[in-house]
């Protein structure tokens, strides 16, 4: 079994970028989770790692809970020190729980990986003051044009899905809507990025890059930006191409709203 699990990684290592599929990750998933050679898990988390650091979309959180269980649950101490490495180096907020729980482990070099992952994480601003009223706290949310990016077609729904994501994570902590008075953050979204690559087999590769920034209201002193990639390869044209865009997009949008949520302490 050792060996079997052994020739798969190697066989995943060697598998380029383009050819990945998402059952080669689910098998080093399993690998994580049930192998009983700390070595082997060792080996696949390593392989995990170097393929979400090539990968061009967001991290699901099946994948980003299969390192969080691995950084503090696994019975070898090594295994969850190079989980919690893995962590660190996808640089994402919701791995905060994980590596501070694993920041406690009784083994020294595990609380040592994990405090390194943490210093990587983007700091988590404290909340916002309640307003006067002792309601709650104001979302306004803009976009900006980035000079340079073609994405005019684009910026209707772009406005759409920022408003609608934050309202909808928004709960009864925060009030969404545009310039008023009160207090809160001000959440600025931009399109940074949309390009298409050709490739040598006809297709394209589609990249749209959303970036908030989050600055407080009505100070409007910035605290934050965040970025969200999300990225496909098609053969669509015209209308379809367009409708890959939108996908894309609404992708990206999700990632940015539950990131910045994360950051202004209200995910």
């Amino acid at each position: 079994m050792r060996r079997i699990a052994l020739a798969l990684l190697l066989g995943l290592w060697a598998t380029p970028v383009w050819a990945k599929a998402p059952d080669e990750i689910d098998r080093l998933l399993g690998i994580i989770a049930q192998d009983s050679s700390y070595k082997v898990r060792m080996q696949a988390i390593r392989v995990l790692s170097r393929r979400l650091e090539q990968n061009t979309t967001p991290v699901s959180d099946g994948v980003l809970n299969s390192l969080a269980t691995a950084a503090t649950k696994d019975e070898s101490h090594l295994v969850r020190g190079f989980a919690c490495v893995a962590l660190g180096n996808l640089q994402d907020p919701r791995a905060r729980p994980a590596l501070t729980a694993a920041a406690r482990d009784p083994e020294e070099l595990v609380r040592q990986q994990a405090n390194m992952a943490l210093s990587r994480l983007p700091a988590t601003p404290p909340p916002p003051p309640p307003p006067p009223s002792g309601g709650p706290a104001r979302l306004v949310v803009a976009v900006d044009v980035t000079p340079g990016v073609e994405a005019q077609a684009l910026e209707g729904p772009f406005l759409t899905m920022l408003t609608e994501g934050f309202r909808g994570a928004a709960a009864e902590r925060f009030v969404v809507g545009p310039a008023a008075d009160g207090r809160g953050f001000h959440l600025k979204g931009s399109i940074a990025e949309l390009s298409s690559v050709a490739q040598a087999d006809g297709s394209q590769r589609v990249t749209i890059v959303v970036k908030v920034a989050i600055a407080t209201w009505p100070e409007n002193n910035l605290r934050h930006v965040m970025s969200a990639k999300a990225s496909a390869m098609t053969k669509a044209s015209g209308g379809a191409l367009a409708r890959v865009q939108e996908k894309l997009l609404k992708a990206a949008v999700e990632r940015a709203v539950k990131d910045s949520m994360a950051e202004i302490g209200g995910g």
